[in-house]
Formats: structure tokens, sequence, C-alpha cells
């Protein structure tokens, strides 16, 4: 990469100052000319899209104490939390979880098939919501649950103390009383008397595809939108102005029925799960791994492969996961793998140099309630006679992957968001879940990663609201629960909190593909924050240039940073949150390489 010199003018001496401990600030590109116009009357920024995750099931993680969603979050100020989770809303009874924990009935974990104590409950939940400001969000169980169930749940969420109007007795028999029962029943354990602002409601969690988690999912969309339609109807009859979500459209709707969808949801993970010394490819592509070879001869190279959700129905169907194994993108091994680790080795005649293992993954199964993956045991040997060296496949987390799945899941997202507003103009987008794999999450690159699919979701008019999965856990967490460190994206919505309410476009000169902004103001003031991501090695000078007149004026630049996009808050804060005070003056600000930022100033005319 080429260094460009730029001018060292007075206020670029004083940036070096500042921010010399960040890197060498002398090999920065040249300026980027950043033109708004805050004349315009920008659009709104929805703050519900900076939402998080609580999974009620990790009840049964080491050192598990309920106050720890208030001690994760506090700093974050999320605007939405959903509950009680992703799988265990399919099979959970939320009346069930009410009262002395002693007194409560297990719950169904279906990550680890087995039962847990329901420590935190919806009056837990409540009581957060109102610690932390935020909106609410239930996932209801649409799999083995009731209508009247999920009605009573909005109830105690959201009815008044008096309110007559009886839900009524269920097909499995239970009378669910009236709306004042349930409103009177979350006084007495909260002692919180009015309505909780839980805004949305969500009828289920990935329950279309076939019964893979409660043996209870729809096989069809079509035979989930009959149930949502009456578990729809039934909440609306109650409570007319909560906002309902289903997991997909339902075609079917009258004109006079589409009040009952108010949104659809939409998840998205991208990036391979990686486990200890193992990496999971959970859909068909290709892993590589660069060596070396030291002088030309005919070498060994020694891997091992596993299949994983071998299931009879999957053999049944001929599906077990197959798998190639080549180098330089000649193939010399074709497989078909079992449950258990084999070693698969290739031969190759080679050249002296460097060269690429790949593993490409064939035949991804997903049908039917059916998934396949295929593991890939990340050391592998190269051997040339009695000499053996051993090399690692990479973490498939790269900048490179980065920036091909950001691309997908904003084409993605577009085409989401456009086949919704042809259906129902008034509805929008969801997307209750998001994040990088499992365990794959931890690294600065997994930080822009998350600011610039946020920044995505911003510039979809038809996204209201995004929820991070989660808030605090050991393998997905924006906070860990075992080292109790913060992960590099807790550290992007811990900055997001404070941008303006209107977002304003920005048009940077010359174009730079690795420079995203996101542009606000306040629309009764003149405070200005700017969130910046750079995911380039190369600190980047920016100026502000407004064609409506005045100057933008930042006084402070919060930032994380790192040599390294692989830099990582796994066990240890290698990523930290940083913070500067700014000159006041007009000129060049400075992002550093490799970075997310947020500047904060005001607009003077």
């Amino acid at each position: 990469m080429h260094h460009h010199h730029r001018r060292r003018s007075s206020s670029f001496l004083l940036w070096a100052g500042i921010l010399l401990s960040v890197g060498d600030l002398w090999g920065a590109s040249p300026a980027l000319t950043v033109t708004v116009d805050f004349q315009q009357p920008g659009r709104a920024f929805s703050r519900d899209l900076l939402g998080v995750n609580i999974d009620t099931e990790d009840a049964l993680e080491p050192r598990y104490h309920i106050g720890r969603y208030a001690d994760s979050l506090m700093a974050v100020a999320p605007a939405v939390v959903r509950f009680p989770g992703g799988l265990v809303a399919n099979s959970y009874h939320w009346a069930d979880a009410l009262g002395p924990v002693a007194a409560r009935k297990a719950q169904w974990d279906w990550n680890h098939t087995r039962l847990f104590p329901p420590k935190f409950g919806t009056g837990e939940y409540l009581i957060l919501l109102r610690q932390l400001k935020a909106a609410g969000m239930l996932t209801v169980n649409v799999c083995d649950g009731t209508p009247e169930e999920a009605v009573a749940w909005v109830a105690f969420c959201r009815g008044r103390l008096g309110d007559p109007r009886v839900i009524g007795r269920d097909r499995k028999g239970r009378d669910w009383q009236t709306v004042g029962h349930w409103a009177q029943r979350r006084a007495e354990l909260t002692g919180i008397r009015e309505p909780v602002d839980v805004r949305y409601v969500e009828l289920g969690n990935e329950a279309i595809g076939g019964p893979k988690f409660t043996g209870k999912e729809f096989s069809r969309a079509e035979d989930y939108c009959k149930v949502a339609k009456v578990f729809a109807q039934t909440i609306r009859a109650i409570d007319p102005t909560i906002l309902i979500g289903w997991l997909c459209q339902d075609k079917t709707l009258t004109t006079a029925e589409k009040h009952l969808l108010d949104f659809t949801i939409y998840h998205s993970y991208t990036g391979w799960p990686r486990y200890g010394d193992r990496i999971m490819m959970w859909q068909g592509g290709t892993l590589t791994a660069e060596f070396n070879c030291p002088t030309p001869g005919e070498y060994e190279i020694e891997l091992k492969l596993a299949g994983h959700g071998i299931t009879p129905p999957v053999i049944a169907a001929g599906k077990q996961p197959r798998a190639t194994v080549g180098v330089d993108d000649v193939v010399l091994k074709t497989l078909t793998t079992g449950s258990t680790y084999q070693p698969v080795t290739v031969k190759s005649r080679l050249t002296a140099g460097k060269h690429r293992l790949q593993v490409t993954f064939t035949n991804d199964y997903t049908e039917q309630g059916e998934d396949t993956n295929l593991d890939v045991v990340k050391g592998f040997t190269v051997t040339l006679g009695g000499q053996s060296n051993k090399y690692v496949f990479p973490d498939r987390n790269t900048e490179t992957e980065i920036r091909k799945d950001l691309a997908g899941v904003r084409q993605s997202l577009r085409a989401y968001a456009d086949d919704l507003a042809k259906f129902s103009p008034h509805a929008f987008v969801a997307v209750t879940e998001y994040n990088r794999m499992e365990n794959a999450n931890f690294d600065l690159n997994s930080a822009l990663y998350v600011a610039e699919l946020l920044t995505a979701c911003v510039d979809i008019p038809q996204i209201r609201t995004a929820e991070i999965w989660d808030a605090c856990s050991w393998n997905f967490g924006i906070k860990s629960t075992t080292a109790n460190v913060k992960r590099p994206t807790y550290y992007v919505l811990e900055m997001m909190k404070d941008l303006q309410d209107r977002v304003f476009p920005a048009t940077v000169l010359p174009a730079d593909p690795d420079l995203q902004l996101l542009v606000t103001k306040d629309s009764l003031g003149n405070a200005v924050a700017v969130l910046a991501i750079n995911f380039s090695p190369v600190a980047k000078p920016l100026q502000f240039k407004l064609p409506g007149g005045g100057n933008v004026i930042f006084r402070e630049i919060k930032y994380i940073t790192g040599a390294r996009l692989a830099d990582c808050n796994e066990e240890t804060e290698q990523v930290k949150l940083q913070t500067r005070t700014l000159p006041g003056a007009a000129g060049d600000l400075m992002l550093p390489g490799y970075s997310v930022s947020r500047l904060s100033g005001e607009l003077r005319k």
C-alpha cells in the first residue's frame, strides 16, 4: 500500500499531537472532502435500531446472576430489549416464570436439550426495561403456546389496573382471566402500576422450515401464517396499538387484514463459527490456508474433517456432508464425511514457494428441519520426506470476508425491504437478530462489521429496529460473562447511542470505499454527531464542507482502533474505547486506521 504525504498545516500538527498514540499519522492519505447540506430537512434516525437481545436460558452459565443484564447494558443504554431469547421462545411459557424463583416451573433449553431454571422472568424483564429506559420486544410462543397465553403476556406488560376485558379460556383449558388481573399481578410482583413500554411482539422465532427444535415448528410458511393470523387477531382485539411482527409475509391477507402485520422479521449471521481447535463451515463455501514449500517435491498434506448434523433423515436422503480438498484450485480428493473426525491425506508435486490448501463444503443441506455442517480441524501438516511443518486454517473473519458478507447482507436487506413495501407499504422490517457467527465476533473486525451493518440499516428507511445477539454471554455477548470484558461491538453501540435524531446524506470526494460515514444533527438545535468507519490501516484526514454556509466545530472524538483487525477482546481487552478532546477549530479531522469513531461537535453559522 502506498502512503501519500501531505502538507503539514498547523491544524494537522495539532491533530498529530492529539492522536499520535494511535498510529503514524504522517503516512495518512490525502484529505477527503465531506459535503453535507444541513439546510435540507434530513430524515429521522430510528433509535430503535440500537437494540439488544437477552437470552433467559443462559441462566445455566457459571456465575450467573440476574443483575448481569443491567450491569452489561447500562452504559450502552439500548433503545429496545428483546426477550426471552431466540430458540427458547418457541417453548417458553411466560406465566410459569413468575413469582418466587424456587416455585417457578423449569423451562426447556433447546440449545443444550435440558431444562433450565427461569431465574429471569417477565417481572425481572419489566424492571430491567425501567432501569434502562428501554422499550420492550416479546417473542411469543406460537409453537406449543396459545393465543390467549400470548395476550395475557401482553396484558401483564401493557395492561391497566381494573381493565375488565376478558381474555378467556384457551384450547388447553386454562382460564387466562382478564387484562386487569394481569395488570394487578404486575403491580404485585414488580411494584410497577402503570403500563410498561413493551412496544413490539414477535410471533415466534425462526419457526418455519420443519420441526427443528421443539418438534412443533412449521414445515411450510402457509401453515405458520394460518396460526400467526389467529394470534395476531387475538392480540389486536385486546391491544390495538402494539406492533405485531411475523416471520414472513402472508400474501393471502386482505386489505382489511393487513393491519395484523406491522413488521416482518429478518435475522442475519455471517462468517463461520470457531470452537477451540476447529472451524464449523455452516454453509457451503471454501476455507483456505497458505503454506510454504521450501524446495520442489511431492508433498503430503494431512488434515482432519468431520460431518455435523448427520441424522437418519439426512442419511436416507443421501445428503451427508461432502467436501473436496485441493491445492492451488486443483481438486485432489472428494469425500463424504462421517460424524467422527477422519484424517484426509492428499499428495501433490509442488514448486518451491507459497501454496494454498482449500477445503470446499459442496452440499450444504438445510431442508425439512435438517441442517448439515462441515467441521475442519484448524491444524494441518505438510510433509516432504521426513520433514513436517504445521500450519493453521485462519478464522474466516478476514477483511475480505467481512466486506463480502456486508455486501451480501446489504443487498439482501434492500431486496427484503423492497418486497415488503410492495406487499404492505405501511409495514416495516425488524432485524431482531444479527451478528457475526458464534465465537467469531470478539475482534475489531467484527466491530467494523456491526457498525457498517447498522449504517446499512439506517440507509434503508423500511428498517425501524435491530437487536444484536446478544447482551452478555461467553459465545456471542457484546460483553463476556466469563472474562468480564467488553467486546469491541459493545463500544460501537455505546458510541452510537449519542447520535442525533436526524440523518443527513454525506458525499465524500474523492470516493473512498474504505470509509463509511453516518452524519446526524439535532433537529431542535445545532449539535452534530458523526459515526465514521475506517476499514483502511491508513489514517484518513477529513474536511467538512457545508454548501449552505457555516462550519462544524468538532470538540470530541471517541474511537476504537487497533494495529490489526484481528485485535481481540475474548479474554482480555486489546481494543479499548478512547476519548480525545479536539481543538474546537475548523480544519482537518484525522480518523485512525482500522477504526470506528464518533465525532461530536456543533454547527456554527
